[in-house]
């Protein structure tokens, strides 16, 4: 057990993207506090968009237009509607607040920098 009370192997890298999607939504009445269900949830968007950004920077034409597209479709998907629109951000502590934004900031940020077909210097 994690520390949300949630079995997961140590050493082990975060989920997909999906599986954080169903954690989100699904583990809303867990004993555990929802704080931090968002926290892992955070921490593991924050991983898989790292290796999204590497993909855009570094990747193939195809794995840059195939992170952009997921990068969107975190934009979009209402699962996701509890951390990233304005009126329920507002509602959640300043510093977990800010800490949303700046992933969604960087996600807005990779987006365009995905369509111009970026890479590192």
């Amino acid at each position: 057990m994690n520390q949300y009370g949630m079995w997961q192997p140590s050493g082990y890298p975060p989920p997909p993207f999906g599986q954080v999607k169903v954690f989100v939504k699904y583990n809303r009445n867990l004993p555990c506090s929802i704080a931090g269900l968002r926290a892992r949830a955070l921490g593991w968007l924050k991983t898989d968009l790292a290796l999204r950004s590497l993909a855009i920077a570094e990747g193939t034409s195809e794995a840059r237009s195939d992170a952009r597209k997921n990068l969107i479709h975190w934009k979009t998907d209402p699962d996701f509607a509890l951390v990233r629109e304005a009126e329920a951000l507002a509602r959640l502590p300043e510093a977990e607040r800010d800490a949303w934004k700046a992933l969604w900031a960087e996600v807005d940020e990779l987006i365009v920098l995905g369509g111009l077909g970026w890479s590192k210097p």
